[in-house]
Order: structure tokens, then sequence, then C-alpha cells
């Protein structure tokens, strides 16, 4: 026997066609797609010109900045607490690189800016989210302008960094549901196996009550099963064997008959024969 002769087999008996590789494949191709469904939802909100969904903010800050234009102070703390935590909602608080920012104008004069955006920042249309360049890199950003009667002209810039950045920005500000399904595909393999497993031992005592039979054992089968999906097997089984019941039995009479019919003719054969 040759070396590769084991590995030949072992690789054989992994690859035959098998329920419990059948049903674990179609629970992991499901997962799949509720995987991919998730990514391809998460990749639309990624090119959403709504910026990470900061319909909200853009409100919240229009109104701080309008109602506390009296008192600057108060008002770049506030501005400056609602950055931090769009920040720590959305990026990395830490890194002005990885993290969104904004701009905040008054009556053409810029009161608030976040670390390390740009404020050259301007977009060409209000409400659009567009692509700009500004200190080296691409920036997408939105401007909107506040919809009450404003005098002072209150308008809000939110931005953050372009092209492959968004993606790690809307990873990080949707990962508590990305995470679990990226960690749940190797880890519930084990478990779908155990189950499928347990699902099917049904199967196996069937197999097994028949493996255990004599070539003339012909009863039906002790094993009655309570499964819709095993029932209809157990019992064309059963049928099958009844019907192989009948049929020897009928042989049988058959050839019990032809014996009898035959032993008149013998018999005489044989005292001619004697004779």
């Amino acid at each position: 026997m040759s070396a590769a002769a084991p590995w030949l087999a072992r690789w054989r008996r992994w690859t035959r066609p098998t329920l419990v590789r059948r049903l674990l494949l179609a629970q992991m191709l499901m997962l799949s797609l509720l995987w991919s469904l998730a990514v391809g939802l998460w990749f639309a909100e990624v090119r959403n010109d709504d910026l990470y969904g900061a319909r909200a903010a853009y409100e919240m800050v229009l109104v701080v900045a309008r109602d506390q234009a009296d008192r600057p102070e108060r008002q770049y703390e506030s501005l400056r607490a609602i950055d931090l935590a769009l920040r720590e909602g959305y990026g990395n608080k830490n890194d002005p690189a990885l993290s969104p920012g904004m701009l905040v104008r008054q009556a053409g004069r810029l009161i608030y800016r976040s670390a390390g955006l740009p404020a050259e920042l301007r977009n060409t249309r209000l409400g659009v989210a567009e692509t700009l360049f500004a200190q080296g890199q691409y920036w997408r950003a939105s401007t909107r302008r506040a919809a009450a009667p404003d005098t002072l002209d209150t308008q809000v810039t939110l931005a953050m960094p372009g092209e492959g950045w968004r993606l790690w920005i809307t990873f990080n500000s949707r990962g508590y549901y990305l995470l679990p399904l990226i960690l749940s595909m190797p880890l519930l393999l084990l478990p779908a196996w155990l189950s499928i497993r347990l699902a099917l031992r049904p199967w196996g005592q069937v197999s097994r009550e028949i493996a255990a039979r004599g070539p003339r054992d012909l009863a039906p089968l002790a094993f009655a099963p309570r499964h819709e999906e095993l029932r209809p097997l157990v019992d064309n089984l059963n049928a099958l064997m009844r019907r192989l019941r009948e049929s020897a039995a009928r042989e049988q009479r058959f050839i019990a008959d032809a014996a009898h019919e035959l032993r008149t003719p013998i018999a005489a054969m044989r005292i001619n024969v004697e004779a």
C-alpha cells in the first residue's frame, strides 16, 4: 500500500455526500446570505448622502448656535460637547484624522471648527453631500442652514474623511451589529454540527435496527418514530417488508403444492424402475 493511500481514503470519506454536511452547508449558506445582506446595507449606508444619519445632529447644532449666539463662550463649549459626542459615537475621538467633524458659521464668520478639519471646506449646494478636496485629502461634507428665520444665517457643515476612511468610520459606528455577524460565522460551526447530529439521532436508530436484522427477518420495525419527516420512511419500509413476507409465503405455498402434485408420479416411476 502506498503512503498516499490513507490520505486518499480519508479524503474520500470527508468528501462523500452526507446529510449532516448538507444541512450544515445549508445553515452556513443561510448565515452567509444574511451576513452579505447586512454588509450590503452597510455599504449602502456608506454611500448615503445623509452623513452617518446625523439629521438630528444638524438640528441640534443649529439650535445651540442660534440660541446661544449672545453668549459666545457658552456657545463654544456647547458646540464642543456636541462635537466630542459625534466623534465618540462615529469615529475615534483621539484621532481627528479618523473622525467626523463640523464647521459652524454665523454671519459669514467661522465660530467653531473641529480639530483637524480644514476651515476652507465649503459646499457648493446646501443639503447635498459632496466630495471636497482640502489639505491634501478628500472629504465628504454636507452643509445645512437653519430652517427657521435666522438673521445670523447660521450654517453647519458636517464632514468626514473621504474614500476608504469612510468605511472605517461607518464600521466603527455600526460595529455593534456587524462584529457579531462576522464573529458568529466560525463560532457557529460546532454548535450547528452538534445540533444537526442530535436532530438526526432517530435516523441512526432506524439504520441500526435494519442492520441488526437477519436475511429472513421480515417483521415490521420495532422503532415507531414520532417525527413527521421519519415516519413515512419507516411506514414504507414496513410496507415493503410486508409485501416481501406475502411474496415469500406465496412461493412457499407454490413449492409445497408442486411437491405434493409431483409426489405420486415420482412414486410410480420409482416402482417401474425397481420392477
